[in-house]
């Protein structure tokens, strides 16, 4: 169950997680009761084995999966203005940058206004080179 995209009272939690529980196959049990709170401002990254449920949490942080039990709050207005680093890194090497930026922000449903000026953000703030530079070629 997801909850609002509001932190609970009295919660400094940018991410707040209660009783998360997600269940893929009656044996498949891959998150049992996960508590967490991610304070806002902070970097937080998850460790553990193959099959531990990282993804699964991620994939229902970010709403494109539902957890069977709990609840998930955002100090957020949109859940698309949550990032995360997947373990692989999925860009095609033959893209180039703005190719990328572009596959990824239609995939998410930004409009052509706020994509621009996105990209534009992003050149600035990690100093890109060339928007016409090969992915492979970085």
């Amino acid at each position: 169950m997801m909850g609002e995209c509001e932190p609970p009272p009295g919660s400094a939690g940018a991410v707040v997680v209660r009783g998360a529980y997600k269940r893929y196959t009656s044996s498949a049990v891959v998150l049992n009761g996960l508590n967490m709170t991610v304070e806002r401002g902070t970097v937080y990254g998850f460790l553990g084995p193959s099959g531990c449920g990282k993804t699964t949490l991620l994939s229902c942080i970010v709403g494109r999966n539902s957890l069977d039990a709990g609840s998930i709050s955002l100090m957020v207005k949109s859940r698309s203005n949550i990032g995360y680093m997947p373990q692989e890194l999925a860009l095609s090497k033959e893209f180039r940058i703005a190719e990328t930026m572009s596959y990824y922000g239609h995939l998410y449903g930004m409009d052509s206004a706020v994509l621009k000026k996105r990209k534009e953000e992003l050149y600035a703030l990690l100093d890109l080179p060339s928007e016409e530079k090969v992915i492979e070629k970085l």
